[in-house]
């Protein structure tokens, strides 16, 4: 070989080399994005580098007596290392993307081998001729599109960082659901090396060629039912999740009601009980005085004040959990302007503000000295748009130091995360908003944000 021809041999192996492997760097770092371990561009930038690494050491095939099979055996090793290094996700989602890469991998060579024997003939005994690069690249793009469109773009649809309920459950499944992949790949193999042909006569036979079409259509297809029904789980655990949430909220509110409505009778029987209290004067009949008197701890909450905001729902419930917190000895003070009319479901404000109250009582009554809780909070109209915006903050003395796991307060009360602090999280995400939970030293801090749509 002159020196022409080895430089035009470098510059086909090369090109070859790019079509090889860029499209699985770009299906990778698009499929998993949300999971990457780095931040995107220095992830990509790591997987770019196994493809530049292909670039390089392929032509080396050409110069140097390099076998194919542990080139290509050194850069899968090298390629696999790096999307484990990348890549935050499961082990065994980890390899049957892998697997699924390699199959479709292998498909695109032999197919563009076997295209290359058609057209071109006199090139297709030859290992990298540009001939190969141009029957490989609609390949590239009609595989790249199939596998990304039928596999990868939902493989981690729905899926966040978080440790929701059931990913233990998805790990099980992927632990064993590489195993598919794995018994299509080992057929390639079986097909393609040990049929008593070399690799290049099964590429350029096309009935060889179709058969392996058709084996890795119906892979295709079984990999996105395999997708599918995962995906389908983690929504059906996710309704499940919803519903069971939403399930908790309505015994929140019905409870909670049935407790105000007990204290408007309360305050209602007191008019009784002052005209009582008239008539013991009139007839100046003391006898009846001491049973009076015992039923006034029983309205030991209407110290507190009748009106904390415009808002009848918020009030009453502001109004309910200061008559606790007074038979708790717990100091509560209230700030909220609320008018009557919000955009918020009437349901929903009394969760959350049952939720934050009731969680800011739990955990004053844990205290011995000290207890307090404060809220704060009003409605305003944003200049920019025109629609309204919620924020209520609340604030509250505590000893017990919460706990947390990834982030999220667990529930002291059972295994898991707390219920409260869930719906109120679930809340505040429908209505496009934010909310948070901190501590610092001996105060325990909830701030929700809620926008109008």
């Amino acid at each position: 070989m002159n020196g022409t021809e080895a430089e035009f041999a470098i510059w086909e192996s090369v090109l070859y080399a790019f079509l090889n492997s860029f499209p699985q760097v770009v299906l990778v770092a698009k499929a998993f994005k949300s999971r990457l371990r780095f931040q995107a561009p220095l992830s990509f930038a790591l997987m770019l580098l196994a493809s530049l690494c292909y670039m390089i050491v392929t032509p080396l095939g050409v110069l140097l007596p390099i076998p194919g099979p542990i080139q290509d055996i050194v850069i899968s090793a090298f390629y696999i290392l790096l999307i484990f290094v990348c890549v935050r996700e499961q082990l065994g989602k980890l390899i049957f993307v892998i697997l699924v890469l390699m199959d479709f991998g292998n498909l695109n060579l032999v197919a563009s081998k076997c295209l290359e024997g058609f057209f071109f003939p006199e090139y297709a005994l030859g290992r990298y001729r540009y001939t190969f690069s141009i029957c490989m690249l609609p390949n590239v793009i009609l595989l790249s599109f199939l596998v990304y469109k039928l596999v990868f773009k939902d493989i981690c649809s729905g899926e966040s960082e978080d440790d929701l309920p059931g990913e233990k459950q998805d790990s099980l499944m992927w632990r064993y659901l590489w195993i598919i992949p794995a018994i299509f790949y080992a057929i390639w193999m079986q097909h393609f090396y040990l049929s008593g042909r070399t690799a290049l006569e099964n590429a350029l036979d096309p009935l060889s060629t179709g058969y392996l079409i058709v084996i890795d259509a119906g892979s295709l297809l079984i990999y996105h039912l395999i997708i599918r029904l995962v995906s389908l789980q983690r929504e059906s655990r996710k309704l499940e999740a919803e519903n069971h949430l939403l399930s908790i909220q309505k015994l929140q509110y019905d409870n909670l009601k049935n407790r105000i409505d007990e204290t408007r009778r309360a305050r209602h029987d007191m008019r009784h009980q002052l005209l009582l209290l008239r008539s013991i004067r009139e007839q100046e009949d003391l006898s009846l005085l001491d049973e009076l008197i015992d039923s006034f701890p029983q309205l030991s909450e209407l110290d507190q004040a009748l009106v904390y905001c415009e808002n009848e729902n918020a009030n009453t419930i502001l109004g309910y959990f200061a008559g606790i917190s007074a038979k708790s000895d717990i100091r509560f003070n209230a700030h909220v302007t609320l008018p009557e009319e919000l955009f918020i479901d009437k349901i929903h404000l009394a969760v959350l503000l049952g939720n934050l109250l009731e969680n800011a009582v739990e955990a004053g009554l844990q205290r011995e000295h000290g207890r307090f809780i404060s809220i704060s909070g009003g409605y305003k109209v944003l200049e920019n748009s025109g629609n309204g915006m919620i924020s209520l903050v609340v604030e509250n003395s505590y000893s017990v130091t919460p706990r947390q796991q990834n982030g999220r307060f667990r529930s002291t009360k059972h295994s898991g995360d707390g219920v409260g602090i869930e719906s109120v999280r679930s809340i505040a995400t429908l209505y496009n908003g934010t909310s948070s939970f901190t501590t610092h030293e001996d105060i325990f801090t909830a701030s929700v944000i809620l926008y109008e749509s």
